[in-house]
């Protein structure tokens, strides 16, 4: 195991804290994620553009949810999930035949799929939590064929207002620990470290045709759908 995959998964535990427990998060919340307005977004844009047997990547997969979730619903799917998260791998659990996990660092990936040959990728709430996100971009579009398509999903620079709506916590409360404080600023710079601006213009510099995004939640988060030029 290289020193960069090491960093990286120190840097993911101190983010994540219990890391047992942010897989079970992980999962609590997936549907929240993976809603009705994403499966309704996957079949008008993503879906008519794959072939019969198509093979499709979920960046930082934490414990599988999507890719099992993906095959389930479309069985002829070959769907790979990129982690490195020790506790996130031991989350996966038993994977169906046509769904893999690769053990990868996505600050640096080499991921083992030649030139052109993925169908579809997502990174559902991976972006924020890298220092940069160009290596990946850079990595997913290698590997994707022309024409492809892309789907990013995450948080994105907001008021920190809107943030402690939506996330809790009461910075002003002069009873609140040190630890508790302190871990609120780390979270919101960590979450607020991109703006959507910021995404479309790594993405269109990487070499992605931008095809649609919008703000959600309050502007806290963002989704995009991009393609690899033909």
């Amino acid at each position: 195991m290289s020193e960069k995959i090491k960093q990286t998964q120190s840097m993911l535990a101190k983010h994540h804290g219990d890391g047992g427990e942010f897989a079970r998060l992980m999962e609590a919340s997936y549907a929240s994620r993976f809603n009705d307005q994403f499966w309704q977004m996957w079949e008008r844009e993503i879906l008519p553009y794959l072939p019969a047997a198509p093979v499709v990547v979920d960046l930082g997969t934490g414990p599988a949810t999507f890719i099992k979730h993906l095959v389930a619903k479309y069985p002829g799917i070959k769907a790979f999930g990129v982690e490195c998260a020790p506790y996130m791998l031991q989350a996966v659990g038993e994977l169906p035949a046509n769904a893999e996990v690769i053990e990868a660092d996505l600050q640096d990936p080499h991921l083992p799929f030649v030139d052109n040959s993925v169908d579809a990728a997502i990174a559902s709430v991976v972006v924020h939590e890298m220092h940069q996100p160009i290596r990946m971009f850079r990595e997913i579009l290698r590997v994707l064929k022309p024409a492809a398509r892309f789907y990013i999903y995450d948080w994105i620079r907001a008021p920190l207002q809107n943030y402690l709506q939506i996330m809790g916590g009461n910075p002003f409360d002069e009873t609140l620990p040190l630890e508790s404080l302190e871990d609120l600023f780390i979270h919101f710079i960590e979450h607020n470290r991109f703006s959507l601006d910021d995404l479309v213009f790594m993405l269109k510099n990487t070499g992605f045709r931008i095809i649609d995004s919008a703000i959600q939640n309050q502007g806290q988060h963002a989704w995009l759908l991009v393609e690899k030029p033909r």
